[in-house]
């Protein structure tokens, strides 16, 4: 996937180019807590003004989940024709997503398996929701009209044609810090096929487009790390072409 991406987001993945902003984006919504705290409209705008990715770390109970995630989330869904992608490493992490959604009143499905899945948010299972339409037809429709999906990088690593018939302006992964680069790259490198780009009006001057455009990371780098079992010794590159 990295390989056949556009060469713009391949660059983007490899630190080739430096990411953009576009300082000329304003808020839409008023994200000041009910305590009168309106730290989180500053995050939700740096977030808007990057046009390529944006970064939010934090120590544990910070409230990158619970409001930084939907801060953004709530930002962006504000425009009109907007899809979201949110992420984690764990069904747990992707649970705790499910819980802000549902408080919150954000419909969506989520992608992944019901064993995998907390009870309470088994109903926004996609292979649930679906067994209602009555034909391919019906299940496009359904996937195409939602606007907000959830999964685990794993599940959605199983499920690659989501991808294929869906493209989202924005991806929030939270617990990225948790995530090795091959389970997450492939996702950014995703495209959408260009019949489909050009539907639903995006630039397709090239054969393929990303099917993410934008991706915000949300994580503690000191805490919950990735498991690595290789030793420094085995997971060393000293071939030339690589380093």
């Amino acid at each position: 996937s990295l390989l056949s991406t556009t060469a713009d987001r391949r660059n983007l993945l490899l630190s080739s180019r430096p990411p953009r902003t576009d300082s000329a984006r304003t808020l839409l919504l008023d994200h000041t807590l009910t305590n009168g705290n309106e730290e989180f409209n500053e995050l939700a705008l740096r977030a808007k003004r990057a046009r390529d990715f944006f970064l939010v770390v934090g120590p544990p109970g910070t409230g990158k989940t619970s409001f930084g995630l939907m801060c953004i989330l709530r930002e962006e869904l504000a425009t009109p024709g907007t899809n979201v992608l949110l992420l984690s490493f764990t069904n747990r992490a992707v649970d705790e997503i499910c819980s802000k959604l549902e408080k919150d009143g954000v419909s969506y499905l989520r992608v992944g398996s019901l064993l995998g899945c907390g009870e309470s948010y088994r109903q926004r299972l996609l292979r649930e929701v679906t067994k209602s339409c009555r034909n391919v037809d019906g299940v496009a429709d359904l996937i195409t009209q939602t606007r907000v999906f959830t999964s685990t990088t794993a599940s959605l690593l199983n499920a690659p044609e989501l991808l294929e018939l869906k493209s989202f302006s924005l991806a929030i992964i939270d617990e990225a810090s948790q995530i090795l680069e091959p389970n997450i790259v492939g996702l950014l490198s995703a495209n959408t096929p260009q019949p489909l780009a050009l539907r639903m009006g995006l630039n397709a001057a090239n054969d393929n487009v990303p099917a993410i455009d934008k991706f915000v990371l949300i994580g503690d780098h000191k805490q919950l790390p990735a498991v690595v079992q290789q030793n420094a010794a085995q997971a060393a590159v000293n071939h030339p072409l690589l380093n």
